[in-house]
């Protein structure tokens, strides 16, 4: 079956600079904003895969340290007039 795009929420880490979301093995992230207060997640996942893993995600505020993991940058968002940019981990992780 072909990909299709599925939604998911985003799980913060307490520091609010890690995210996490749970989707099937092999998921794209292809871009991360808020949708009704809440930060998600939107992912190329094959729906035939039937078990989750977990993917790791940035959110850093403009003028924020840049986690070392975070290498891909994935997206910007504009939320309550501040600017927030997402990176996924590198390659390797």
């Amino acid at each position: 079956m072909s990909e299709t795009i599925h939604k998911y929420d985003v799980r913060m880490d307490a520091e609010g600079s890690r995210g996490v979301i749970e989707a099937p093995v092999g998921a794209k992230i292809v871009s991360v904003a808020f949708q009704h207060g809440k930060l998600r997640a939107w992912a190329a996942i094959n729906p035939d895969v039937g078990f989750n893993g977990l993917f790791d995600l940035f959110v850093v505020g403009t003028g924020h340290p840049l986690p070392n993991r975070a290498s891909q940058f994935l997206n910007r968002i504009d939320h309550n007039g501040l600017v927030f940019h997402v990176f996924l981990p590198g390659a390797s992780q």
